[in-house]
């Protein structure tokens, strides 16, 4: 917990290069494994920035699939000082269920 919670709003807009690594496989054409990993920020927008996805699926046709999987993203960013500091410091992840069309 929290030793001091503040509550506000505030907005901010920047831009990160994003450097992305992603697999995908077929399991006798039917079974879907996929993989992405990005990395960035780098202290050009953000000071990092990363996100893991891990998913498993079933393609039922060759235009119908579905996948579950596991996603995680973090991006720290910070910009200003003292009482104009932003800084957004954030984890979020979970389980993620999707349903594709191919075309």
């Amino acid at each position: 917990a929290l030793e001091n919670p503040q509550e506000g709003n505030a907005q901010k807009t920047w831009f990160d290069p994003v450097f992305l690594i992603r697999s995908q496989g077929l399991i006798q054409d039917k079974w879907i494994v996929q993989g992405r990993f990005d990395f960035g920020g780098f202290g050009i927008g953000s000071q990092f920035t990363w996100q893991g996805q891990a998913y498993v699926g079933y393609r039922f046709t060759k235009v119908f699939q579905t996948t579950i999987g596991y996603r995680y993203i973090y991006m720290l960013y910070e910009d200003g000082n003292n009482a104009d500091k932003f800084t957004y410091d954030m984890a979020t992840y979970g389980a993620v269920v999707r349903l594709g069309f191919n075309f």
